[in-house]
């Protein structure tokens, strides 16, 4: 019926013949007349021209659900065939924030490549948000990431455990001590010690820096002093020269290779405990090799 499925569903995405012919490295007349062909087979019209962006008919949102669709089995019937032989070459793309790829996927790769060995991974490293755009444009399979709980209705979420947001400091600096002592003792606000020095802090819009900032607000602290960086290991190194104080999320087996020089001071709140989530799509048949990656994942957390 459709020689060129992709075609079809780059029209739909870019909304124009003009621009999905550039996507798609074909001329614009060609791309016209593979349409006009397509709804003369099926005699009835898939897009309404006289729109700007280009809108599907009744009849179009039929056809690209069933394209979609098709794609989707498709995909289902590779992965049980997979899933039957683990020697089959196959290849899992998986998704991480930076952070979280570098201290996690040394511990794990290892362990699942050596059962898995013909399996090629493809690492795709971006913030939260732009992971999950990636995850419902079927760019990757399976999405390891600190998510808040409410994510859209066609994804699955997966939780792997609950960590802690903990503030990070420089151990010679002397305010560090002060904040270990108002901990123990239970201090209500503990960051009224340091809430003129300098903080280094994640840019704003990101989930992690977004919790801290509404602690800061609960906690009515108002830092005058702020560092913004969208790196967490540039946030660490300039804590660990006793350029100010941070905030990074720690969980079961994480300091590994981290300076010693650094303090993660728990200051008990709920506030600061986030959900790390293994997401996925639900129309997705889940093969043996991605299932088995979650439970390595979780199993290095040390959880069931």
């Amino acid at each position: 019926m459709n020689k060129n499925p992709e075609y079809f569903k780059m029209i739909v995405q870019e909304g124009s013949i003009t621009k999905a012919a550039e996507k798609m490295f074909v001329s614009q007349p060609y791309l016209s007349q593979y349409i006009t062909k397509l709804e003369k087979e099926l005699d009835i019209k898939l897009l309404n021209r006289n729109k700007t962006p280009l809108e599907l008919t009744e009849a179009g949102k039929i056809y690209y659900n069933y394209l979609r669709n098709s794609q989707q089995l498709r995909k289902k019937l590779t992965l049980e065939l997979d899933s039957l032989n683990y020697e089959r070459s196959t290849t899992l793309n998986l998704g991480f924030s930076p952070w979280r790829g570098s201290t996690l996927l040394p511990d794990i790769l290892p362990i699942f490549s050596k059962k898995y060995p013909k399996v090629q991974l493809e690492l795709n490293e971006h913030p939260a948000n732009e992971l999950q755009n990636l995850l419902k444009n079927n760019k990757v399979d399976l999405v390891i990431v600190n998510s808040s709980l409410d994510v859209d209705s066609d994804i699955n979420k997966e939780i792997i455990c609950y960590e802690k947001i903990k503030l990070v400091s420089n151990k010679n600096n002397e305010k560090t001590k002060m904040i270990k002592e108002a901990v123990a003792q239970k201090n209500e606000n503990p960051l009224e010690i340091i809430e003129n020095e300098r903080f280094v802090l994640l840019k704003k819009g990101l989930l992690i820096s977004d919790m801290v900032h509404d602690y800061f607000e609960n906690m009515k602290i108002v830092p005058k002093n702020k560092i913004y960086t969208t790196n967490n290991t540039t946030a660490l190194n300039l804590v660990s020269v006793n350029m100010g104080f941070g905030f990074i999320v720690v969980s079961s087996g994480f300091i590994n290779n981290i300076s010693e020089n650094l303090e993660f001071i728990d200051l008990n709140s709920e506030d600061l405990t986030v959900p790390l989530v293994a997401l996925y799509r639900k129309d997705d048949f889940l093969s043996a090799a991605t299932r088995d990656f979650i439970d390595i994942t979780k199993k290095h957390y040390n959880l069931p």
